[in-house]
């Protein structure tokens, strides 16, 4: 689903409010609504995770494998898998994140399965079956892109696959169960199951979380949890300071910065989109689920927050 801006002139009208002092907050009335689905070329109504390339596609992963809006057609991409442990039965294919300045483009399943995108082929081939390099079944919930490795966070612990030494798999010392790895600075943070986990593998925090953004300009951590709404860590590792905002029990599915750069937005399964000021010291509904005013989602849950090169908001 994609948001776009009324007019021009109502474009140049919120750039002039948000360099103000008093700049005002986003409004539904700023945006114009399309809701794309399988008529448009969808490959699958359910839609996991969005991506944005360096061509300014916008990509999104389905139950049925990847599609790509290039903004007049939509292609679709299946994933070839024929792991021993993978089923299509409760299927969830993700976008890998990145922590650094490579143009590769990751996605994978929850069975363990990892497929890098060919540009020159133009299609996704398999890179490595984990479940079946560790010879049992795994839970794979995130995958982050670093200079030299691939970070793994699964259920079973976090593992690297060193894509520098022939894609091998290693064990890390990190044994807990992990659901999102959040890098920041030169470090990286670890959601696990049961907590937030540092570099030292030493919990810090009982809070779960799902999802995350690094504002490096402010040096804060914006934290997504399961069911306590969003935790702000200003001036991380430093002079910290703590902000809840307790906007929701529901999970909190994405964090992503708008294109403003004032602006932070925050997606909440079953509730809508937030917007937040990027100090969090003002929180308010943007896009409502739920009926009302701002219902404009019709009821769909929130998986992904994206904003494309034309600060055009996709959901």
């Amino acid at each position: 689903m994609t948001f776009r801006h009324l007019y021009p002139k109502l474009l140049i009208l919120f750039i002039t409010l948000v360099t103000s002092a008093s700049a005002a907050n986003l409004s539904v009335k700023d945006f114009t609504f399309d809701h794309l689905g399988t008529l448009d070329g969808l490959s699958s109504q359910r839609v996991y995770s969005l991506y944005k390339s360096k061509d300014n596609a916008v990509w999104w992963t389905t139950k049925q494998g990847v599609d790509r809006n290039n903004g007049a057609v939509v292609s679709n991409y299946s994933l070839s898998s024929n792991g021993l442990y993978s089923s299509s039965a409760g299927k969830v294919v993700r976008f890998a994140h990145n922590m650094c300045a490579k143009d590769e483009m990751y996605v994978f399943d929850n069975a363990g399965c990892i497929f890098h995108y060919d540009k020159i082929q133009n299609r996704f081939d398999m890179l490595i079956d984990v479940a079946k390099e560790l010879n049992r079944p795994v839970m794979m919930k995130d995958v982050l892109i670093g200079n030299d490795c691939l970070w793994i966070a699964m259920k079973e612990g976090v593992f690297k696959i060193m894509t520098n030494e022939g894609n091998k798999l290693v064990a890390t010392k990190y044994k807990f169960g992990c659901r999102y790895i959040l890098p920041y600075r030169d470090k990286l943070m670890f959601c696990g199951i049961d907590g937030l986990y540092n570099m030292n593998g030493k919990k810090i925090s009982d809070d779960v979380v799902i999802c995350g953004y690094y504002d490096a300009k402010l040096n804060n951590m914006w934290l997504g949890t399961m069911d306590k709404g969003v935790r702000v860590i200003k001036n991380v590792d430093r002079n910290e300071q703590v902000v809840d905002l307790n906007i929701t029990a529901n999970p909190v599915r994405a964090i992503t910065p708008y294109s403003d750069n004032r602006s932070v937005l925050i997606g909440v399964d079953g509730v809508g989109v937030f917007q937040s000021n990027r100090s969090a010291s003002e929180t308010n509904l943007l896009f409502s689920a739920n009926d009302g005013p701002n219902g404009v989602l019709h009821g769909n849950g929130v998986y992904d927050i994206m904003v494309d090169a034309w600060s055009n908001i996709i959901v």
